[in-house]
């Protein structure tokens, strides 16, 4: 007499398709991070281009709050002068008659009113 039943013998093969649609389910992924990959790096390449350039003004981000309430702190000072990029993402600013370097992604461009 045989002691496995149908349930035993139809959980090899409900595993084994759950393994195949796992594995569809990647390879779909994967193509659609290929294919939307080069939109994206345009798209951020055109936006570090474009927005900094040497001789513009720029606020600063301020990280610390310290001893500050953060919701009704400032979050941005400045402006501060550009005076030299990098290809690595960092900006060297004036600020306060010293040269400081920032990673571009702390800093926001300066729209004056006159703009």
């Amino acid at each position: 007499m045989d002691s496995t039943t149908d349930e035993d013998r139809e959980l090899p093969e409900l595993i084994r398709h759950m393994m195949i649609t796992r594995l569809l389910a990647n390879k779909q992924a994967l193509e659609k991070t290929e294919d939307y990959k080069p939109q994206h790096d345009e798209k951020l390449q055109a936006k570090k281009e474009n927005i900094i350039k040497i001789g513009h003004f720029v606020y600063l981000d301020k990280r610390t709050f310290l001893n500050e309430n953060e919701k009704l702190a400032d979050k941005w000072e400045g402006p501060y002068l550009v005076t030299k990029l990098f290809d690595n993402g960092a900006v060297d600013v004036i600020r306060n008659g010293r040269t400081i370097r920032a990673n571009r992604n702390c800093l926001k461009p300066f729209k004056s009113n006159g703009r």
